[in-house]
């Protein structure tokens, strides 16, 4: 975890498969996608320039609502989200684990919501990193 409490996880797979393994892997584990974002196409359609970076915002809504009843200021977070971006040699996937989540918001780390979001995040990343590389 960096200082900004964020994962940042090396995938030695070109960023776009990386994307559509995740995506795959959301859609394989039956939760809702809300949206995509391809910031390097809007940078694009801007004139600008920047490497390939991607946000999927995704999540179930019987997790993520008695969350955000419990704390409301929450659903500046929720859905969840994850970052792809191209790296020299791969590309990185970055997302705010659930328990940092709970911190900022005065929610229990042990709340089994929590639990289970945390260990969502790392066995999406696992999944869609290894079914990338597989390709």
């Amino acid at each position: 975890m960096n200082e900004s409490g964020l994962i940042v996880r090396f995938c030695p797979a070109d960023t776009v498969a990386l994307w559509r393994a995740y995506l795959d892997a959301l859609r394989d584990r039956g939760i809702d996608i809300f949206a995509t974002i391809d910031h390097k196409q809007n940078a694009e359609d801007a004139g600008l320039a920047m490497p390939e970076t991607r946000l999927i915002v995704f999540g179930n809504p019987q997790a993520g609502t008695p969350l955000m009843l419990q704390a409301p200021d929450l659903a500046l977070d929720l859905p969840l989200r994850v970052l792809l971006r191209e790296i020299r040699g791969g590309c990185e996937l970055v997302y705010t684990p659930a328990s940092v989540l709970a911190s900022r918001y005065g929610l229990a780390a042990d709340n089994p919501i929590i639990l289970k979001m945390d260990g969502l995040l790392v066995g999406l990343a696992d999944q869609a990193c290894a079914m990338a590389v597989e390709g």
